[in-house]
């Protein structure tokens, strides 16, 4: 019997000039944008600077609210539905080191996104179109 599972997280939106932070699990053919789940009792902006300090090592310097993605797949854990609050975020600098062993994080220009592998995939299209018209989004898929 497949496990059914509901998740929260936070993901974030890391820009440095004409380029955007992706993680990427080791040996992975996709990226994916920085993040991971809401702890309880936690809001959303706690979860984002507690993110950004255990994956990265980064302060959070600010924070906007851009959108929405819910995203529902299954693997060999279960049934996945997950629902991810994206921000646009600003820390206190732009050099990576990461602090987990089974990421890897590197930038990609914006002007790249489009070709690149990025799952959730209505993530990826939320958030290209997010730079061109910078309005809020619900994404779906």
């Amino acid at each position: 019997m497949s496990k059914n599972i509901v998740s929260v997280g936070v993901r974030v939106l890391i820009r440095k000039g004409d380029s955007l932070l992706l993680a990427q699990p080791k040996g992975a053919d996709f990226h994916f944008f920085p993040g991971g789940g809401l702890e309880f009792n936690e809001t959303a902006e706690d979860a984002v600077a507690r993110e950004l300090r255990e994956e990265l090592g980064m302060k959070l310097k600010g924070c906007i609210f851009i959108g929405t993605n819910e995203n529902r797949f299954a693997d060999k854990s279960g049934n996945h539905h997950g629902i991810d609050l994206m921000f646009a975020v600003k820390v206190d600098r732009a050099h990576i080191n990461s602090k987990e062993k089974h990421i890897t994080f590197s930038f990609i220009k914006i002007s790249e996104l489009s070709k690149a592998k990025i799952l959730p995939k209505t993530l990826k299209k939320n958030v290209i179109k997010w730079l061109r018209d910078k309005k809020t989004f619900w994404g779906n898929g």
